[in-house]
């Protein structure tokens, strides 16, 4: 048996309530689980119900998430600060609406560019593949 008034005393009492506390969120988390498999199961039957009636729905759950894209991008924007919101804004419209894909893909079409120009110049000087006549 420990001392109550010993350091492992003293760490016994917390640990126990500590413990209590993370037995309920295990229980909690089950419940929870439950209710998201049935919500989930709703959403099957809407789906379901939706096919049913002539509605497309490979799209209805792109718009789906798309919205619910939406709204973590404004989430993600209205938890910055006055200056951190004016630098975010400012690198957003700069990117254009597909942000780093746009660049990325505007960086290849000049590496093709290039390319293709590379080889014009190599075939003028004779070193490159000369056009099948």
């Amino acid at each position: 048996m420990l001392a109550k008034n010993s350091l492992e005393g003293k760490a016994e009492a917390y640990l126990a309530r500590i413990e209590t506390l993370l037995a309920d969120i295990d229980s909690e988390r089950g419940t929870y689980m439950v209710r998201c498999k049935e919500l989930r199961e709703d959403i099957s039957e809407i789906y379901v119900e939706a096919k049913d009636n002539g509605v497309p729905v490979k799209a209805l759950k792109g718009i789906v998430k798309h919205r619910q894209l939406q709204k973590k991008q404004e989430a993600i924007a209205a938890g910055f600060d006055i200056d951190e919101a004016a630098a975010y804004e400012q690198i957003r419209e700069a990117l254009g609406p597909l942000g780093a894909a746009a660049a990325d893909k505007h960086e290849a079409k000049v590496a093709d560019a290039k390319s293709a120009q590379d080889a014009e110049n190599l075939q003028k000087v004779g070193r490159g593949p000369q056009p099948t006549v």
